[in-house]
């Protein structure tokens, strides 16, 4: 998470996990494994250079990449420690168990 430096607040609006294409999380696993948790989280944004009006650059594959193994977590002013701790151990199973 976002550090909180003194004097502020953060916004912790949409924070995104990002996943290493080595543990094989996938947007589309994780989304999977939310829904089938009752648990609301968004897909992470395209690359701009994704959308009609611009010239694809799939060369940039880090940007290509992220959207297919990120996702931006539920966030919101009344997120409970007891959501924020079953979001955690959905992710956790599912790095545990391994690409499907």
């Amino acid at each position: 998470m976002n550090r909180e430096l003194p004097r502020t607040i953060i916004g912790a609006w949409m924070p995104t996990a990002v996943f290493s294409p080595k543990t094989g999380v996938t947007t589309d696993s994780l989304r999977q494994a939310f829904m089938m948790n009752d648990i609301d989280a968004r897909v992470f944004f395209h690359p701009l250079s994704s959308l009609p009006m611009f010239s694809p650059q799939p060369s940039n594959r880090i940007a290509w990449g992220i959207p297919y193994r990120a996702i931006n977590l539920p966030s919101y002013h009344d997120l409970t420690i007891s959501e924020q701790d079953q979001v955690t151990s959905v992710i956790l199973k599912l790095m545990a168990d391994g690409p499907q």
